[in-house]
Order: structure tokens, then C-alpha cells, then sequence
């Protein structure tokens, strides 16, 4: 049985907009993935690949684009789909490729499209699945072609974890449902710290922060979560069909909690010694999110959540982490406690006037035109700055004060500590003591005999 894609009415607009201005065109397909329906929220084109050989005359660089789409620079796009899929929420997805233009160049780039959508499902998807049961994972991608010539819409799937797999034909629709979709909230507070082993002490931040961070990605896969208060059954309707109604044309905005696994719930180990060349400490709380279709199931609900969380997460730190390497350029950072980095906030734009949401990460030395820029160039939509809402709060001079002297109270505790216990359930033997950093913004702080990350405004 093939599959069915549903694509919101507003998307027909968008497609229309194609033709007799665009030779060709390709761009991601954004929405949400079901076992037999897929939901088509946006269509974002590409961006033309910028020239960095051009004339050092030039105010800007110049714009390449390909003679045709099956000579599409692949980095380049996995490169756009990587940025794009940060700024999706929970429930949301980069679900496919479309691809317009006349009918033999949709015939001869048909194998180019197949390669590219493989390349995304691998640099946007399985990074962020590895955290969860597979049997939950969607693994079809969607190929729309438009041809330009005859305006005929051709849709087909392709499954990704089947590298001999054939394109299978999918009704594809339009209908007008986002005003229907519910909406997810939580907020997340976090104070982890964890050991930087000597094997990493040569690898790059990112790479140190993201082993660092895998067994909590882990606890808030595995945690437990309530909806409006309500711990509900997993196989019940986020929104029960007798309190559906045809005349509600607006969706529900609920509240989630997360709660997770205590270390001493869990199975005890047996003592390791581990060598560490620092300590890395995220201090912090921030803001997540997952917008959903109205026949999702309350399981299927509360894993877009944890999906958003583990998604933002890694991707605030990649975006920091890339910031900071630029900054420092070729100078490495000085092992003082007086490195901490703040953590962009994030922050959200409507699509339309519709319950769903995209989102861009924020530094405090960025104005908010340069999200609006950063958002007009990845996603191909154009959102006013009154649209804009901002629920993290930037770190302050004073709440960097704070942690300074916090951080360094713990050190000078945790050092008296170290030196009355011989025996500990995980002996720690610190080739070098220095702190690597401190990151505050998550709402957030990360780091402490390594470093630390702060990510917004900081938890009591």
C-alpha cells in the first residue's frame, strides 16, 4: 500500500510561485513523518552557492548557481539541509527533496536526487534517532518533481534503510489542517557536569562536549513525562476523539514535564578508575517545543518532545562551538576560569498564522535582523520582528559574575573533598586541573575542571 502526502493549501501557493520564474529548482520538503501519511508544512529552496573566488573588489560575494540540478554541489546542500533542520522544532522533520523543472532535466537528475536524499537522511536524521527505539523511527523520504513544463506533480517515496530500494508512487493532496495542530511546551533546567577523559584532551570542543553529553541525551530519552500534569496511556489520542469537535477549528497548547532517571534508581557498578584532563559543566534552563498533528498518539507526542530537546541541545552547542573557534581563530583558550561562553538563545517564528513554529539560536552581540536575514536565506520565508518570540533571557554581566564565584567555591570544596576520600565509587585522576571553560546559555552553563557552557537565564 503507498503511501499518502499531505501538503497544507499554503504549499500550492508556493509551487504556483515556480512557474515562468525558475528554470529549475530544488529545495528540502519540511513537515511530518507517519507510518502511512505525511504532512507537508513548507517548501524552502536551496540558496545559491556563494563564489568565494571572486574579486576581493566585490562589496559581496557572487552567486553560483549549477547549469543544471544534477550538477548540484552535494556539500552544499547537506550544508543547507544541516542549518535547517536545527531551526525545526519538535514534530518536524526535513521529510524529502522536491525538484522542479522541464521534464528532461527531472528525468536526468533522477539519480542525483536519490544520492542527495540519502546524504540528508545520514547528516540530518540518524544523529538524532541513535537516541531512541528504532521501531519508532520513520525511515521514507519523500521526492516530489514539478515539472515546469506540464505542471504535473509527481510524488514518490524511497526507503532510506534500504540501499536497493525502489521509488514507490504516493497520492499526493492538498488540504488545510495547520490551524488544527496542537502544540507541546516544557522547560528544561540542567546542572550536569562530567569528566573530560586524556584520550580526547587533543579533540575539538564540540567533540569533547558531545561524548560529555551523551549519557544525559540518553536519561531524557529514556525519562518519563506527563502532559497538562497527566501521566496518559501511550496508545490514546494526545486529543481524544470525543473531545474533537467539527466546529473546533484551533488547536491545544499543553504542558509537558520531563523527569528523569536518578542515578540512584539505577543498577550500581563496580568502581573504574578514569584519567581526565579536565571537567566540562553545563548550568543552565531553556526552552523546547514540538507542534503535532491531531491524530498523533500521546507516545508519539512525547517523543517529538524529547526529540526537540536532544535536537536543541546538540545543536546550540554546535553553533556555539563553531562561533568560538571562529573567535579564537588560531589561538587556543587560555586554562582560566574566566572562560565562559554563553550559549545563543533561542527563539521562534510562526509559520504564517498557523500554531506551527521554526527557530533560530541568538548571540547577544546579534541584532534580531540578523536572525530575520539568517531566516529569510535558509527557510525562504520573511517573518516580521513583531512576530519573533524570545522565551529564553540572555545571561547577564552579573549572572557571569555569579557562576565565576560559584565555579570557583566548588572547585576550592570539591579539591578540600578530594583530599579527605581515598575511596570513591569512581577514582578520577586529573592530569591537569585547569578549567577549559564555562558556557552559559542553554539558559545555560557548560563546564568545570573543563569547561563551562550557560545557555540563558540560570536555575535557581
Amino acid at each position: 500500500m503507498g503511501k499518502t502526502v499531505i501538503a497544507e493549501e499554503s504549499v500550492s501557493d508556493y509551487v504556483s510561485s515556480l512557474f515562468g520564474t525558475q528554470t529549475w529548482r530544488t529545495g528540502l520538503i519540511l513537515g511530518q513523518m507517519g507510518t502511512q501519511k505525511y504532512h507537508v508544512v513548507h517548501l524552502t529552496r536551496t540558496p545559491e552557492q556563494t563564489n568565494s573566488e571572486g574579486s576581493e573588489e566585490d562589496a559581496a560575494p557572487s552567486k553560483v548557481k549549477p547549469s543544471s540540478p544534477d550538477k548540484i554541489d552535494e556539500s552544499w546542500f547537506i550544508e543547507h539541509a544541516r542549518q535547517v533542520s536545527r531551526m525545526l522544532v519538535g514534530g518536524l522533520d526535513i521529510i524529502g527533496i522536491f525538484i522542479f523543472g522541464p521534464p528532461d532535466m527531472l528525468s536526468k537528475a533522477q539519480t542525483k536526487v536519490r544520492q542527495l536524499l540519502y546524504s540528508l537522511y545520514k547528516a540530518t536524521y540518524l544523529r538524532f534517532s541513535a537516541f531512541f527505539d528504532p521501531e519508532d523511527l520513520v525511515h521514507t523520504r519523500v521526492i516530489l518533481q514539478i515539472c515546469s513544463k506540464t505542471k504535473k506533480v509527481t510524488c514518490r517515496t524511497l526507503d532510506m534503510s534500504d540501499n536497493k530500494s525502489t521509488a514507490q508512487p504516493a497520492e499526493y493532496k492538498y488540504q488545510s489542517f495547520l490551524s488544527r495542530w496542537n502544540t507541546l511546551d516544557t522547560k528544561i533546567s540542567l546542572d550536569y557536569k562530567f569528566n573530560v577523559p586524556v584520550k580526547m584532551e587533543k579533540a575539538d570542543l564540540n567533540t569533547k562536549i558531545m561524548e560529555g553529553l551523551q549519557s544525559y541525551l540518553q536519561d531524557i530519552s529514556s525519562s518519563v513525562c506527563t502532559i497538562n500534569g497527566q501521566l496518559p496511556p501511550d496508545d490514546q489520542l494526545l486529543v481524544p476523539s470525543d473531545k474533537q469537535t467539527k466546529s473546533s477549528q484551533l488547536g491545544s497548547c499543553m504542558t509537558v514535564d520531563v523527569y528523569l532517571n536518578k542515578p540512584f534508581l539505577k543498577e550500581s557498578k563496580k568502581p573504574k578508575e578514569s584519567k581526565s584532563c579536565g571537567v566540562i559543566q553545563v548550568v543552565g534552563s531553556f526552552h523546547c517545543t514540538a507542534c503535532l498533528n491531531q491524530k498523533i498518539t500521546n507516545r508519539e507526542a512525547i517523543q517529538a518532545i524529547k526529540y526537540d530537546i536532544i535536537r536543541s541541545v546538540i545543536s546550540r552547542c554546535e553553533v556555539l562551538c563553531d562561533d568560538i573557534v571562529d573567535a579564537q581563530e588560531d589561538n587556543s583558550p587560555e586554562s582560566s576560569i574566566e572562560n565562559i561562553w554563553t550559549c545563543p538563545r533561542r527563539v521562534f517564528v510562526p509559520l504564517g498564522k498557523t500554531p506551527v513554529r521554526f527557530c533560530d539560536y541568538v548571540f547577544q552581540d546579534e541584532t534580531m535582523q540578523d536572525s530575520l536575514d539568517r531566516i529569510s536565506e535558509l527557510l525562504d520565508m520573511n517573518p516580521r520582528e513583531d512576530e519573533v518570540q524570545s522565551l529564553e533571557t540572555m545571561t547577564t554581566n552579573q549572572n557571569l559574575e555569579e557562576i565565576k564565584e560559584h565555579l570557583q567555591s566548588r572547585q576550592e570544596m570539591e579539591r578540600d573533598s578530594s583530599e579527605e576520600q581515598s575511596d570513591s565509587s569512581t577514582k578520577t585522576s586529573s592530569v591537569s586541573a585547569r578549567i577549559l571553560g564555562v558556557v552559559l546559555g542553554l539558559a545555560t552553563a557548560v563546564i568545570a575542571t573543563g569547561v563551562a557552557f550557560i545557555w540563558g537565564e540560570q536555575a535557581s
